[in-house]
């Protein structure tokens, strides 16, 4: 048996019914959250695939310079337009920049998986 004002059979029907509407609005406005979070995550991972390829054609480019410029007789007064520590100072930047990227979506991944 259970007491009276405990949750169970003996409670008023009113009490049940708000109950059933807090807690089941709880848990939809949480299933909600989550599918939004979740296509976040999928949306961050295309940008980082997306920004891993401009990293690819970045590389690329400045191998491309690179050869360019020490190919190149100096210039008259000794100025050239980039130089290959320039170059290569870009291209630290970029990975600096994607594995940024990569840990906020495993972090946002964590945060998902971590949710009942």
């Amino acid at each position: 048996m259970t007491e009276p004002g405990a949750l169970g059979d003996g409670e008023a029907p009113l009490t049940r019914i708000f109950m059933e509407q807090l807690f089941g609005s709880l848990w939809e406005d949480f299933a909600t959250l989550k599918k939004e979070i979740a296509a976040e995550v999928k949306d961050l991972k295309g940008e980082v695939v997306d920004l891993g390829q401009r990293v690819d054609t970045l590389e690329q480019t400045c191998d491309t310079q690179e050869d360019n410029w020490t190919a190149q007789k100096p210039r008259p007064g000794g100025i050239n337009l980039i130089k290959p520590q320039q170059l290569r100072a870009k291209r630290r930047g970029w990975h600096y920049l994607e594995a940024y990227a990569v840990m906020i979506v495993s972090q946002r991944q964590t945060q998902t998986n971590d949710m009942p």
